[in-house]
């Protein structure tokens, strides 16, 4: 194998290696799971889209409340990328996710 074919392998190995663990790249910025919430913010911008997630409780009484969990925002990365849905729980990156293409 000649050297230029083992660094392409490389390249695509890594780049395939980066969509799956999380990391999520912000023109020449990097924010990986487990960086605080500010660090998105700060290297990619203010999101597009901000959800809440919740889920339901039920007191002793029966009485039913939302409980917030968490935020799942979505940022867009241009035209024709895919869009990143980054879900933050306890002011923390947890998952990085592709979503549609922009």
């Amino acid at each position: 194998m000649t050297k230029s074919r083992w660094v392409v392998g490389l390249c695509l190995a890594t780049a395939s290696l980066a969509a799956q663990s999380g990391i999520l790249r912000c023109g020449s910025h990097v924010v990986q799971e487990g960086e605080p919430a500010s660090a998105v913010v700060a290297r990619c911008g203010k999101p597009l889209l901000v959800e809440d997630i919740t889920r339901r409780q039920e007191s002793k009484s029966g009485e039913l409340t939302q409980i917030k969990e968490g935020e799942r925002w979505t940022l867009s990365m241009g035209k024709g990328q895919f869009m990143q849905i980054v879900t933050i729980k306890d002011g923390k990156v947890i998952q990085i996710n592709n979503g549609p293409r922009e």
